[in-house]
């Protein structure tokens, strides 16, 4: 239906906002089958793990303050998300000249 519309589908997958040896073991299954069904389906995806290692890396704290769940990111860590979105050309306009 998308296509038909003359769209495109993209997904973002946001990881657990931790280091991946920290998550638990059925949260690196779920991305391992949220990324093969991606793949799978042939949709157009981009992987914010590794922008995500990049943070930690650096010393950020990349959940906002007080969010247990680490699903939130925090202002500095959404900065190294656009940064590699920007860098993946996630708006670059299809058919552009």
């Amino acid at each position: 239906m998308i296509a038909v519309d003359g769209a495109q589908l993209t997904v973002l997958v946001l990881p657990v906002l931790q280091p991946i040896s920290a998550w638990k073991p059925e949260y690196r299954e779920y991305r391992r089958l949220i990324l093969g069904l991606l793949e799978s389906l042939r949709l157009r995806y981009f992987d914010l793990l590794e922008p995500l290692n990049e943070a930690l890396a650096d010393g950020i704290v990349v959940a906002e303050t007080g969010d247990a769940l680490v699903w939130h990111p925090s202002r500095e860590a959404a900065s190294y998300f656009a940064k590699y979105l920007r860098t993946q050309h996630l708006l670059d306009v299809v058919g552009a000249p």
